[in-house]
């Protein structure tokens, strides 16, 4: 967490380590993790650094020399000679090595010790010391401020921290809906985050029907700053609370302009608006309001107020998720909301925010927010949201509010929230689609489906997990703790002969809604590319199936077409081949599933279909993560031209995706390609990022159960998403879900020795857990893991890798005649699958065995040969030497040998006549 500020920060002070000193001010709202991050900075300094740091504290504010008595024991007469003392001080310092001073909440520090500070820091040129503070105020403490516009000086920004950032806070088993909920009701304050955590538990953050407290001492702030405003004060921030968005004050530009009610003639205010300032005036003119506000030291809004007197100021929303002010005043019934608005702005309840679109009102921090809606009660309540929703300006948001004033939803009103889902998913916006379908499945189970449809649509694979495993609840089949149900295996032929009455009363028989739930499974086992699970599923799904709609739905899953099939409903929407992404995700999980089983034929030609529809779907992280399963087949087989096409369109198509899984496609697709040829660093480089936004939390000493989830785990590796009363996030379906990019990254981290880092990656696959062991040197349990490993994984391709590093592993013990038993094994189904880069990896492993495959098409020896193809291959000598258990020297030898026999005097002439004589494409 923070890794970004924290790598800014080593940034700043590998410059002052070369002399260039540097003034970086930390700043955020109270709790936002401003000391937090200065702590870390300074661990990781360890001995490379002198530090000075302190923290100043208001109790000694007035204290002169407080803060730099602390810091370097000086307390002399005036400041500048304090200053000048200071210089010296660091002059010695800085010869030994680079001094870094950190003052946490500066705007406490004494002014007499900020001023010896800046005067010593303006004279520091050229030196090694970098000076950290921090402060809620960017522009505190104003003493440094003239030293902060330099430009070695930065201002840095802590913003509340993510969704996936809040399960590595908490170490808690969030699902990725709850982590949101949670930074929604504290706008991402980790210490709100904490206080919030500490009086609510898992299941109240998990159902979105249960509003999040707010901590005490937020509550009896906000019922404190209240009681300060008058009525009309109050009911605007009331209606502030009830409608949950921005407040739109002023527009500028795009036709929006000033709008003030026509002032009495000969009043204070009609004198105020004669002249310059006129109806069209922003508050960013350089006029007479402006000039007002720096003469008062009043903000944008106050100075409006102050000229405008109790006019009514309003525009029209610009941005989604903006009122204008006087339709919050009209929510409210206050007809002056400019006064109103100065009262809770003097309140400290709200605060404004100067945009180039004009002011927005919004709360002083989120946790107010929810004080003031939880204090009103829930006859106000309702009866706002009732009112609300006569003004809101789109059919989401006005759904929402009819929602949240109804005490008990009734069934009309939640069939049109499903039927508002079900448009926005015909016109593609799976976001609205999702938001809407989920509310409405939560209140009845028939939308249920098609949420779970619009949740993957829209990227969001945790909330459609959770959802389909509250749809298989009820179903009498479903083991308690599981997601998906087990039934027997369904008679084709009683399906056949059944009619659509006699499968309505099965249903009903059955209990209402079990087919919703079998229909979820089914369409999640196509996402996770189990085709065998999902076509079962289904086919249970629909056996159990009345409704029509659904049926249909069923259908457009369950088609299987071949290629050219897929071609023809892509043309033709309205075919049986349902939505554009469900072919979509039909087509690039059909590929992902003979990609795993091993029929690579079959598996390109569908990749080629999904890349097709892709490019027809256009820029989605869809798109992005079929091109990235086309690339597969390409990539293991060595048709590099191919793979980069398809991944350099994965990285396009998933370039303005907001969807967290949009990333992994092309970051995959780029790395499996990196590993074919062979090169672990660019897969490292590729892959490191997602462990910052993949990482699965570790539970907390003091949770309930910690080991039950690793338990689930262990106990079924392979469907640990579907295993989970609630999935984890993300990292579940990264692992064997999606695209298994974790097993990758780990790979190419053993591959190039780093074990420290390999520590930090989520467990492999169990060719990749053995591996690991043998790097670490467990002899007796690497050789146990691979051989499970190599009975065990039922992946064609998998398996063959597996085997191929045990071979290498037997070598590397000396164990040749073992080693080559199971490398001629990974040698035929690589030849089978046509997987040319591995098949080359394969024989120059038995050329070190002393063995050839075939006679070698370069003439040489089989060391000489195995020596060759790591040089064409880019390995350095000492990298060859580390893979062929050969002294540097060796190797040096070898390829003198090689050089003379191919009549070559250089590595790259060496490449290129391997490429000649083998027919290979390196």
């Amino acid at each position: 967490m923070r890794e970004r500020e924290l790598e800014s920060l080593a940034a700043r002070f590998e410059l002052a380590r070369r002399g260039e000193p540097g003034l970086v001010l930390i700043h955020g709202p109270a709790g936002i993790g401003k000391s937090t991050l200065l702590r870390r900075f300074l661990a990781t300094l360890d001995d490379h650094a002198h530090v000075l740091a302190t923290d100043a504290v208001e109790s000694e504010s007035v204290l002169p020399y407080g803060v730099l008595t602390r810091i370097a024991g000086l307390q002399p007469a005036d400041p500048f000679e304090a200053g000048a003392r200071l210089r010296d001080r660091l002059d010695e310092l800085q010869a030994a090595r680079p001094v870094v001073i950190a003052i946490d909440d500066a705007h406490w520090a004494d002014s007499v010790s900020l001023t010896a500070l800046a005067f010593a820091w303006r004279r520091l040129r050229p030196a090694r010391v970098l000076t950290v503070l921090t402060s809620p105020d960017p522009y505190q403490p104003a003493s440094l401020q003239p030293l902060l516009t330099r430009e070695m000086s930065v201002r840095l920004a802590l913003t509340g921290i993510s969704a996936r950032q809040v399960r590595a806070l908490t170490h808690l088993p969030l699902t990725e809906q709850a982590a949101g909920r949670l930074c929604e009701h504290t706008g991402g304050n980790p210490r709100h985050i904490l206080q919030v955590l500490e009086e609510t538990d898992l299941d109240e953050l998990a159902d979105p029907q249960i509003p999040l407290p707010v901590p005490g001492a937020h509550a009896r702030d906000a019922l404190a700053r209240l009681a300060w405003c008058s009525d009309a004060a109050r009911s605007l921030v009331e209606a502030a609370a009830v409608l949950a968005c921005d407040i739109a004050v002023v527009g500028v530009g795009g036709g929006v302009s000033w709008a003030a009610p026509e002032p009495a003639p000969g009043s204070g205010a009609a004198a105020r608006l004669e002249g310059p300032l006129g109806a069209a005036a922003t508050p960013f003119d350089d006029g007479p309001l402006s000039a007002s506000a720096r003469l008062f030291g009043e903000g944008p809004l106050s100075a409006a107020a102050r000229l405008f007197g109790e006019g009514l100021l309003s525009a029209p929303a610009k941005l989604a998720g903006e009122v204008p002010l006087g339709a919050a005043a009209k929510l409210a019934g206050v007809r002056a909301p400019l006064s109103a608005l100065e009262e809770a702005l003097g309140a400290g309840l709200l605060m404004e925010r100067p945009t180039g679109a004009g002011i927005l009102i919004r709360f002083s921090y989120p946790l107010l927010k929810g004080a003031v809606y939880q204090h009103m009660g829930p006859t106000k309540r309702l009866r706002l949201h009732a009112a609300a929703a006569t003004l809101a300006q789109d059919e989401t948001t006005r759904l929402e509010h009819l929602l949240r004033a109804a005490e008990r939803p009734d069934p009309p009103l939640v069939q049109e929230i499903a039927a508002a889902g079900r448009r926005r998913a015909a016109a593609g916006d799976w976001g609205q689609a999702a938001r809407l379908l989920a509310q409405a499945a939560r209140l009845d189970r028939e939308p249920g489906p098609d949420a779970v449809e619009a949740l993957l649509f829209d990227g969001r694979p945790s909330e459609a997990h959770a959802l389909a495993a509250r749809l298989g609840a009820h179903d009498p089949t479903t083991k308690t703790g599981t997601a998906f149900p087990t039934a027997p295996e369904p008679d084709m032929r009683e399906m056949g002969a059944e009619t659509v009455s006699e499968a309505g009363a099965r249903e009903m028989g059955a209990g209402a809604g079990v087919a919703d739930g079998r229909f979820a499974r089914g369409v999640l086992a196509h996402y996770a590319g189990r085709t065998e699970e999902a076509v079962m599923a289904l086919a249970e799904a629909r056996a159990l199936c009345a409704r029509p709609a659904l049926l249909a739905r069923i259908d457009a899953w369950s088609c299987r077409p071949e290629p050219g099939d897929y071609l023809r409903l892509m043309r033709h929407s309205g075919g049986l081949g349902g939505s554009p992404p469900a072919r979509l995700l039909t087509a690039a999980m059909s590929s992902l599933a003979g990609y795993r089983q091993g029929r690579w034929d079959d598996a390109a030609a569908r990749g080629q279909v999904a890349a097709a529809i892709a490019d027809e779907l256009g820029p989605c992280w869809m798109s992005a993560h079929a091109h990235a399963v086309a690339s597969l087949v390409p990539a293991a087989r060595g048709d590099w031209r191919r793979a980069g096409q398809h991944a350099d369109a994965a990285r396009r198509l998933a370039r303005d995706a907001t969807a967290p899984v949009a990333v992994i496609g092309p970051a995959f697709a780029a790395a499996h390609l990196a590993a074919a040829r062979n090169r672990p660093d660019e897969v490292i480089t590729l892959l490191t990022p997602l462990l910052d936004l993949f990482t699965r939390p570790k539970p907390a000493p003091s949770s309930p159960d910690p080991t039950a989830y690793a338990q689930i785990a262990a106990s079924s590796p392979d469907l640990t998403v579907h295993a989970q009363p609630v999935p984890l996030d993300a990292m579940a379906y990264a692992e064997r879900g999606l695209l298994p990019w974790a097993d990758l990254l780990l790979d190419a981290l053993i591959t190039e020795g780093d074990l420290r880092r390999a520590d930090d990656v989520p467990a492999g696959s169990p060719g990749v857990r053995a591996r690991l062991l043998a790097a670490g040197h467990e002899t007796e349990m690497a050789r146990v893991a691979f051989e499970a490993a190599c009975v065990k994984t039922e992946e064609p391709f998998d398996r063959a890798r597996a085997l191929l590093a045990y071979g290498s592993f037997l070598r590397r013990l000396g164990r040749r005649a073992a080693a080559a038993e199971q490398l001629k094994e990974a040698l035929r189904e690589l030849e089978r699958l046509e997987a040319v880069p591995y098949a080359q990896r394969c024989e120059i492993e038995l050329a070190a065995c002393g063995q050839q495959h075939a006679v070698s098409a370069l003439g040489l020896t089989p060391q000489q040969d195995a020596v060759a193809q790591l040089v064409a291959n880019g390995l350095t000598n000492r990298q060859i030497a580390r893979e062929l258990l050969l002294s540097v020297k060796t190797v040096e030898y070898h390829i003198s040998q090689v050089y003379a026999r191919l009549g070559v005097s250089s590595r790259v002439a060496l490449a290129n006549g391997v490429r000649a004589r083998t027919g290979s494409e390196l």
